[in-house]
């Protein structure tokens, strides 16, 4: 027996309006989210390079 669909049931019970606030937020965060850890990666990259022999870390 397959299982509900949990995101339609919880859009039905909003408006549309509400839908693509909450929908916009959540893509919004993922964004944030996304770019978060790209800076911490490069920040960790260029922290690294310090650490490493013969690699230089800068332009």
């Amino acid at each position: 027996m397959p299982l509900p669909n949990l995101r339609r049931i919880f859009s039905s019970f909003r408006t549309p309006e509400e839908e693509a606030q909450i929908s916009r937020s959540a893509f919004f965060k993922f964004s944030g989210y996304i770019l978060t850890c790209a800076f911490i990666t490069w920040m960790a990259a260029k922290q690294g390079a310090h650490l490493r022999p013969g690699v230089t870390g800068g332009a």
